[in-house]
């Protein structure tokens, strides 16, 4: 295939995507704020960013278990909002909270981690 070609692949789908983050936005958002209703469950999903193991997250937030973790993971993987990351056993989230307006915590996540 000729990099024109592939260019025009790439733009189309980017264009797709926006439109679908567009049209989705509300539902999307509300299905956020329903499964990360408190602290715990936005730091975890924020930090779950498939390079992070459940016991490295679950040292990072404090007060929860790696199982646990790991039941978040499956519930949200089930319902679209995580994916299973490259290196097995770890999951990635779906969304940007920042880019739905979610992100009221995200400063809280990056002191976590120092």
């Amino acid at each position: 295939m000729s990099a024109i070609y592939n260019e025009k692949i790439v733009k189309l789908l980017t264009e797709l995507l926006e439109l679908y983050k567009i049209v989705n936005k509300p539902t999307i958002t509300q299905r956020l704020q329903e499964e990360l209703a408190d602290t715990k469950r936005q730091q975890i999903y924020k930090l779950s960013d498939g390079e992070k193991s459940s016991r490295d997250i679950a040292k990072i937030v404090g007060g929860i278990s790696h199982k646990t973790i790991i039941v978040y993971w499956n519930q949200w993987a089930q319902k679209g909002l995580m994916f299973p990351a490259q290196r097995a056993g770890r999951y990635r989230h779906a969304v940007d909270l920042e880019e739905y307006g979610l992100d009221t915590f995200c400063d809280d996540v990056e002191q976590l981690q120092t």
